[in-house]
């Protein structure tokens, strides 16, 4: 039998929308009711007359924790927002979700505020599992329902959905566009070099976006040489001195710059700092962060992967609405499409059309 969530699905709305519309009550526009009644129509919907006595009965209670919001250049923050976007949309129906944080290079932070969520006796739980080797002892027995977004803990068996990017293609990727900006040298041409950067607190959803890459360029760029740098700390000043540490020990500047997450904005602003040779250095990294897009504008970084985090957080929610509320079944593995941003398209995305 269909639901509300499925018109909102086809139609393209909120279920909040829907539900106004069926009980015709608050703002709606007569355009949207009308494409709301005939989806209605053609899905054979019948409302349902005890619905409106449904958050009277039963309330559900989940809860969602992730990395503190700063962190990562701010991409949790953006995780954020599809996680309240989704509570916004379920509040009406009698569910709650919790918001919960914790520093993601801490174990002992991690450890603590999953203690706590599971003290507040909730019906379900969104994870970003970033520290799985802390997350695995506690998860594998664990009764009440969950799923990850973000990194997936694969050997969990009883882990309801995992909603996150294939790493290993989205580092594939980034080599095979990163192949297109350098220079077009001749086949066993010598002398360029990519400096890969692995970022703090790499976990093996980063692992595998770095061994993508790597697979990629010595299948397809044998030529080039891969110069590594590890930094440990999750700060703007910190990356910076790493670079400068860098391009000190280095007779020439490399070839091109990879950047496996959203640290990808540190590097550029030390490029532009450096002046207009080094912004010419092709720079490839993660996410496409409020804020931070000028510096894909300016052509400082040529190409942002982005994962849809927003999504990736309102699918977590809604997913286990679906299952703990609706009873309907949901995919195990729900993979997210790769957009692929640079400064010709960038205008056409939410974030940066509304901060512009």
């Amino acid at each position: 039998m269909p639901t509300i969530k499925d018109i909102a699905d086809a139609v393209g709305v909120s279920i909040g929308t829907v539900d106004r519309i069926i009980h015709k009550r608050g703002r709606f526009s007569d355009k949207t009711a009308e494409k709301v009644r005939q989806a209605m129509e053609e899905l054979h919907y019948i409302p349902n007359i005890h619905a409106r006595g449904l958050k009277k009965t039963k309330s559900h209670s989940f809860a969602a924790m992730i990395p503190h919001l700063a962190q990562d250049g701010g991409y949790w923050q953006l995780v954020a927002e599809g996680i309240e976007k989704a509570a916004q949309e379920l509040g009406s129906y009698g569910s709650t979700v919790q918001l919960f944080t914790f520093d993601r290079y801490s174990s002992e932070s991690c450890l603590a505020i999953l203690k706590d969520v599971l003290a507040s006796h909730v019906d379900g739980l969104l994870i970003a599992a970033v520290r799985p080797d802390d997350l695995k002892p506690f998860l594998r027995d664990l009764t009440i329902p969950y799923l990850f977004i973000d990194s997936d803990i694969p050997e969990l068996t009883r882990t309801l959905s995992y909603i996150g990017q294939d790493s290993y293609q989205s580092g594939a990727l980034s080599g095979k566009l990163m192949s297109l900006l350098l220079n077009h040298s001749p086949q066993g041409e010598s002398g360029q070099s990519i400096l890969l950067i692995e970022p703090p607190g790499s976990n093996p959803h980063l692992a595998k976006r770095i061994d993508g890459f790597r697979q990629f360029m010595q299948e397809n760029r044998r030529d080039t040489l891969l110069l590594n740098m590890k930094e440990d700390v999750d700060d703007e000043a910190s990356f910076h001195s790493c670079l400068d540490e860098f391009f000190r020990g280095v007779q020439f500047p490399p070839s091109g710059i990879f950047v496996a997450n959203s640290s990808v904005y540190y590097v550029a602003s030390f490029l532009e700092k450096r002046g207009e040779s080094y912004c010419r250095i092709p720079l490839i990294g993660y996410d496409l962060i409020p804020g931070r897009e000028g510096y894909v504008e300016k052509g400082i970084i040529d190409f942002i992967l982005t994962q849809q985090p927003e999504d990736q957080g309102y699918k977590g929610v809604m997913s286990l609405y679906d299952s703990q509320v609706l009873k309907k079944s949901i995919q195990r593995v729900v993979i997210t499409p790769l957009n692929i941003i640079t400064k010709e398209n960038l205008h056409t995305f939410e974030h940066y059309t509304r901060n512009s």
